[in-house]
Parts: structure tokens; C-alpha cells; sequence
């Protein structure tokens, strides 16, 4: 019976942060990386000079991200997340001239404000690791537009969000390496474009029939 109790004791104090799932709510903050890409769908547009651009998404570079966290917890499962950040990323388009072999490049570069709102259920928890999925919206604003690109972005766009991750129990906090797949709702691409002048420039944007912003981002959250 008393080597019962010490094991049971033992065993309490490997359990580290065991409150943590208590509180009605918490901060927090992640760090991390992802991946950005505009998936390009065109539509064949032919210029009356006979020009025909294909446009398309075909190189990518790692970007960084930062962001807050505010959980509320709604039951002893689920929980709602709002993680307010920033995202630094990078998408490389490359534009090709189908009857001339003219080729164009350029680099968005993107600034993202974002505040994701998604909701977490969480597993039963197991020694000091607490598995999870979650999903949700993430409205977004580009805050580094800049006039007369070839291709230009809307400032606003809507993704869904999945993704799943693990928290990991601390003596003092939680670490949860989370990996999440972002897809976008809508048109990214600002067909209208009063700032440009060059009318080649122009049929560019209208051989693309619509853009969607899709992600994969890593992000390793402290709470």
C-alpha cells in the first residue's frame, strides 16, 4: 500500500504544468515558418496581336511569421484560438509569352496582418504530451502593396484553415509545434488596374482567370 502511494506520488511529479488546462483562458505567443503560393489558374486570353501569356507560380522561398495568442477554453476538449501576427513572405511569378517566347518575372513580396480564428479539440492527455487538430478562418490584409506591378494582389482575402499539433507540458509553460494548411476562399488577383498604362501590361492580368493563396506554416506556439 505505501509503495503504491510513493509511486503515486512519483508519478504526480512528472506530471509537469497539470493546471494548465484549467484556466478559462490564457496568453501566448508562436514563432515560426511557412511556405506561400498562388495557385494560378488562366484562361487562354488571346490579345488581338495574337499574344497569348501563361501565367504561373513555379518557385518558392521560406517566409517568416509572428504572432499572439489569445485561448479561451470552451469545455475540457475544445477550445477557441485567435492569433493575431504578422506574416513576411515571398511568391516568385514567372509570365510567358507563348508565340514569342517573351519571358517576365517578378517577386511578390507580401506583409501579411492576419487574425486567424480557429477552433481546437484536444485528446485525452497523456503523461506530459496532449495531441490536437483545429480549424478555422484567417482573414488576411497585404500591407505591402506597391502600384504598377505586373501582377497585383487584392488587400483582403479569406483562407481555411487545418492543420494539427501537440502540446508538449513544461514545468512553466507549454511548447505546441503546430503544422497547419491554409487555402484561400477567394479571387486574390485585383483584375482592375487603373495604374497601369501599358496596354501588354494589361493583357498580362487578363489571362488570368483567378489566384488563390495557399499556405503551409510551422509554427512553434509558447503559452
Amino acid at each position: 500500500m505505501f509503495l503504491n502511494a510513493e509511486a503515486s506520488q512519483l508519478n504526480d511529479k512528472l506530471l509537469f504544468n497539470q493546471r494548465a488546462d484549467q484556466r478559462t483562458w490564457h496568453l501566448g505567443f508562436g514563432v515560426g515558418l511557412h511556405l506561400q503560393e498562388l495557385a494560378i489558374k488562366n484562361n487562354g486570353y488571346t490579345t488581338p496581336d495574337n499574344l497569348n501569356w501563361v501565367v504561373e507560380n513555379n518557385s518558392y522561398s521560406p517566409g517568416f511569421n509572428l504572432c499572439g495568442l489569445v485561448d479561451f477554453k470552451l469545455s475540457n476538449f475544445f477550445n477557441l484560438r485567435l492569433s493575431p501576427g504578422l506574416m513576411f513572405g515571398n511568391r516568385n511569378i514567372t509570365m510567358h509569352e507563348l508565340n514569342n517566347n517573351e519571358t517576365l518575372k517578378q517577386s511578390i513580396k507580401s506583409v501579411y496582418l492576419l487574425c486567424p480564428v480557429e477552433l481546437k479539440y484536444s485528446a485525452l492527455r497523456y503523461h506530459n504530451v496532449r495531441p490536437y487538430i483545429l480549424g478555422g478562418l484567417i482573414p488576411t490584409t497585404d500591407v505591402n502593396r506597391r502600384r504598377g506591378e505586373v501582377i497585383a494582389l487584392k488587400y483582403i482575402d479569406l483562407m481555411a484553415s487545418i492543420g494539427f499539433g501537440c502540446d508538449i507540458y513544461m514545468p512553466y509553460f507549454k511548447l505546441n509545434p503546430e503544422l497547419k494548411f491554409c487555402f484561400g476562399l477567394t479571387d486574390a488577383i485585383q483584375h482592375e488596374r487603373p495604374d497601369l498604362s501599358d496596354g501588354d501590361i494589361i493583357n498580362i492580368t487578363r489571362s488570368i482567370k483567378r489566384a488563390r493563396t495557399s499556405m503551409i506554416v510551422l509554427t512553434f506556439y509558447f503559452e
